[in-house]
């Protein structure tokens, strides 16, 4: 791999270096596919670590140009399962019920509430309140 009998870790790093360059005009391909692998991982974590590139680039590395706004009210509503006899099913009356609360279920929901219809927003997971949450949270059937 090296064409050396010395080990990879005990040469310079320019030698290194010289020999991981040689691997992209190597005939053999699993060298080019390694060199290409190695410099793809640099180059992320460099762009990813860098403290100089947002400078570099004119881009802050947080958002400076816009204010957060205002958030939407909203209510969770907790349901438990109620299979006690006797106890009737829980109404909820509503305009609309989307599935999920991914990307494409919460920007729908968003902007059906705040076209005035009564959304409900179904999803198989708890909701747990943050610190600073300004939202409402009741449970029924606890």
């Amino acid at each position: 791999m090296t064409g050396s009998t010395t080990p990879i870790h005990q040469l310079s790093v320019a030698v290194r270096a010289k020999i991981i360059s040689a691997w992209d005009t190597s005939r053999l391909a699993p060298f080019g596919a390694t060199y290409r692998a190695l410099t793809a991982i640099v180059k992320t974590s460099w762009l990813l670590s860098s403290p100089t590139i947002n400078s570099v680039l004119g881009f802050p590395r947080v958002p400076i140009h816009g204010k957060p706004a205002k958030g939407f009210r909203h209510e969770f509503l907790h349901l438990l399962p109620n299979n006690e006899p006797g106890n009737p099913p829980e109404t909820i009356t509503t305009d609309v019920v989307v599935i999920g609360s991914g990307c494409g279920g919460a920007v729908a929901s968003k902007n059906l509430a705040e076209s005035g219809y009564r959304v409900l927003v179904v999803e198989n997971e708890w909701y747990t309140l943050t610190q600073g949450d300004s939202s409402s949270i009741s449970c029924r059937s606890c």
